[in-house]
């Protein structure tokens, strides 16, 4: 089921929590650079063409076979996109997908997947 998300900024310089919009809402978060092109994409992102590559041969975590975009061009565009939008919200069916067997919500209450 679809639920409201928002791209917060985390406490740590670099850092951003996607975080579901409600009481006791879940949320994650994101530390590392490599995970900046997925969650870019999951706000909107879309990388810019190159040489009319569409760069389907890249999640964008390593150089695009097509036009040799590289992986710190696609991170470095993604983390612009990403300062640009903190407080976006979305509808999304993000952690429904979520794939971990426990985690804590950001109020400290176990939940189960």
């Amino acid at each position: 089921m679809a639920h409201k998300i928002t791209l917060e900024s985390g406490d740590a310089g670099g850092t951003y929590v996607i975080a579901e919009v409600r009481k006791h809402g879940q949320d994650h978060l994101v530390q590392t650079d490599w995970d900046r092109p997925a969650t870019a994409r999951l706000f909107g992102w879309l990388p810019r063409k190159r040489k009319g590559c569409d760069h389907r041969s890249t999640d964008g975590t390593v150089t695009c076979t097509g036009c040799g975009m590289t992986a710190g061009e696609f991170i470095a565009e993604a983390t612009d996109f990403l300062d640009r939008n903190v407080g976006k919200v979305i509808i999304s069916d993000y952690f429904d997908n979520f794939e971990c067997v426990e985690e804590r919500n950001r109020h400290g209450e176990e939940y189960r997947q």
